[in-house]
C-alpha cells in the first residue's frame, strides 16, 4: 500500500473508527463483543484526544484502499523519563485491519510507512505471540522481563502493612509531582507519573465512579507511594504501585494493602505487571505470596535511543489493556 493512502483522521472520524472497531470485535463472543463496543463508544473522546497530543485531530490514522477504509492505527502520546531526559512517546493501543485486507501487507504499511515515519518514539504492550515475529521483522525491539505475577486470595499479602497507611483519594494531589521526580531516578525509564497524568488516566476516564480505587501510601508525615486497584470478574488488578525502587517497606506495604482491599471487594486473586529486572520487586512479591503467571504481554518499542536494558517501571495502567477486560 502506498503511504499516500494512509493519513491522520479528521476530528469527525468517530463513527468511521467505531465501525472498524465493531468489525474487529465481530469474532468475539456476543457478551464480550457488546462490552467492547460499549467501552469503545464511551472512551473514544478521552482515549484519542489526550492532553499530550499534537494538533487538534484525534490520534487515529486511517488506511484506505479502493476508496474504502481498510484499517487503522491509533496511539496515545504520553511523556516518558528515559535516564535524565524526558521524551514524548506514543503507545500504540489499536491496530486494526479489515478482514478483506488481511494478509495484504497493510499491517506493515501502518507500522512502517506511517508510524515509523511520523512518530519518533513508539511503544506497545500486548503484542500477541503470532504478531511478535512481524514486529521484530519491522525493526521493533522486544524488552523481555515484563511479566505478570499473580497471588491467590486470601493467601497473598501476608507480609503486613509495616506501619504505612493507604489513604484513599478522589484525585491525586500536586505533591505527587515532587515525589515522582525524586522516586523516578532509581529507574532507567518510566512514564511520567505526575498528578496530571495520574488524574487523566484514573480520574478523568469516563468509567463509572469507583471503577478504580485510588490511594496514596503515607507514613503519617510524607508520601511513600501511589496505589491504584481495580476489581472485576472475580479478580483484582494492581494497576499502579509506584514506589522508589529500593523502598521495600513501601513496596511490601503497598502489596499488603492491595491484597486486603481487593479481598474486601470480592476478588479471589490479584495480578500485577512488573519488570523482573527489578530484583527487589521479585523478592518482595515472592515473600508476599505471589508467583509468576507465565503470561508475558509482549512489550515492544521503536525509536528510543536508550536500550532500556536496566530496571524500568511499568504497570498495566500504562496501556489500554484493562479498558474493557482485566
Amino acid at each position: 500500500m502506498n503511504a499516500k493512502d494512509i493519513g491522520r483522521a479528521r476530528a469527525d472520524a468517530r463513527s468511521s473508527h467505531l465501525g472498524l472497531l465493531a468489525e474487529f470485535s465481530s469474532a468475539l463472543p456476543r457478551s464480550e463483543r457488546e462490552a467492547f463496543c460499549r467501552a469503545s463508544r464511551r472512551l473514544w473522546p478521552w482515549k484519542y484526544f489526550s492532553p499530550w497530543r499534537e494538533g487538534k485531530a484525534p490520534t487515529v490514522v486511517f488506511a484506505s484502499a479502493s476508496g474504502r477504509q481498510a484499517g487503522s492505527l491509533s496511539f496515545i502520546p504520553v511523556r516518558m523519563r528515559v535516564g535524565r531526559q524526558q521524551v514524548r512517546i506514543h503507545w500504540i493501543v489499536d491496530l486494526i485491519v479489515a478482514a478483506r485486507r488481511r494478509r495484504s501487507g497493510l499491517t506493515g504499511s501502518l507500522l512502517v510507512d506511517w508510524a515509523q515515519r511520523h512518530l519518533k518514539n513508539v511503544m506497545t504492550l500486548g503484542v500477541t505471540m503470532t504478531a511478535r515475529p512481524l514486529y521484530s521483522w519491522l525493526g521493533f525491539r522486544e524488552r523481555t522481563g515484563i511479566e505478570y505475577w499473580q497471588g491467590s486470595l486470601p493467601g497473598a499479602g501476608a507480609c503486613g502493612t509495616l506501619g504505612l497507611q493507604a489513604v484513599r483519594v478522589n484525585r491525586f494531589p500536586k505533591e505527587i509531582d515532587e515525589f515522582y521526580l525524586k522516586a523516578c531516578v532509581a529507574y532507567d525509564a518510566s512514564v511520567v507519573r505526575d498528578s496530571r497524568y495520574l488524574n487523566w488516566r484514573y480520574c478523568d476516564i469516563p468509567f463509572p465512579s469507583g471503577t478504580y480505587q485510588k490511594y496514596i501510601l503515607s507514613d503519617g508525615s510524607s508520601l511513600r507511594g501511589v496505589l491504584v486497584l481495580r476489581a472485576c470478574r472475580g479478580g483484582g488488578a494492581i494497576k499502579e504501585l509506584f514506589v522508589p525502587r529500593d523502598d521495600f517497606r513501601a513496596l511490601k506495604s503497598g502489596l499488603a494493602h492491595a491484597t486486603r482491599l481487593l479481598r474486601e471487594l470480592g476478588a479471589r486473586w490479584v495480578r500485577i505487571l512488573i519488570d523482573e529486572k527489578c530484583p527487589g520487586w521479585v523478592a518482595a512479591l515472592r515473600e508476599c505470596g505471589f508467583l509468576p503467571s507465565f503470561s508475558a504481554p509482549g512489550f515492544y518499542f521503536y525509536g528510543i535511543e536508550a536500550p532500556l536494558e536496566g530496571p524500568i517501571h511499568i504497570s498495566s495502567g500504562d496501556s489500554d489493556l484493562d479498558l474493557v477486560w482485566m
